[in-house]
């Protein structure tokens, strides 16, 4: 499971062991890991040249919505948010930003906002 694809490999793992379908699971999740599109991503310049630095990747089909970091549910920010877009081979990609209050139950009588964003070739 080395190649970020840990719900993948779950799966395919499971259906290995059951039965299902035959075959090694590391040549399985290698070979849909060379078809995926992963691209390097960079939320604060010079973040990629830290020794210490976590490499952050985006998946071909994503939309990520990135804004001001925020340290606590108290702290607000109007500042616009950037969409890194990374689009897949056939030029789409889609993503979700998802919003609550911070705090409480609410969320579990729908007292939350959900924003899709959908990109076509």
């Amino acid at each position: 499971m080395e190649f970020g694809l840990c719900g993948i490999g779950w799966g395919i793992n499971y259906l290995i062991q059951n039965g299902f379908m035959k075959g090694d699971p590391n040549e399985i999740l290698a070979d849909i890991d060379e078809k995926i599109i992963w691209e390097n991503l960079s939320l604060v310049k010079g973040d990629t040249k830290g020794k210490y630095q976590a490499k952050l990747k985006v998946r071909g089909g994503s939309i990520i919505p990135v804004g001001k970091i925020i340290q606590n549910v108290n702290e607000n920010s109007f500042d616009p948010l950037t969409l890194v877009v990374c689009p897949d081979e056939d030029g789409k990609a889609e993503g979700s930003l998802y919003w609550d209050k911070g705090d409480g139950w609410g969320f579990q009588k729908g007292d939350y906002k959900q924003l899709n964003f959908l990109k076509q070739s």
